[in-house]
């Protein structure tokens, strides 16, 4: 897994405070294929992993290798219509 220091775009400097609580019980990474493929943010607690793709105005889509390679791993994109939920 390649872990590269992480740029926060606005989106993500909005929601990634709010996860404050999960953030101490897990392990946190960026997920990133040698062909660019990403996940901006993944959280890998109690022995699974959670992707999430933050997207200001549009709904994101697993990358296919990420399905493939982690198939018990969960995704969700987190945009302008449900990021608060994530926030608290």
């Amino acid at each position: 897994m390649y872990i590269p220091q992480i740029q926060l775009n606005r989106l993500q400097s909005l929601c990634l405070p709010g996860k404050v609580v999960i953030i101490l019980r897990s392990n946190n990474y960026f997920w990133r294929t040698y062909d660019q493929k990403e996940i901006d943010w993944v959280e890998e607690r109690e022995g699974k992993l959670f992707g999430y793709e933050f997207k200001w105005s549009e709904v994101a889509k697993p990358p296919k290798l990420w399905l493939e390679t982690y198939p018990e791993a969960s995704f969700e994109s987190i945009h302008q219509s449900n990021y608060f939920p994530f926030i608290t």
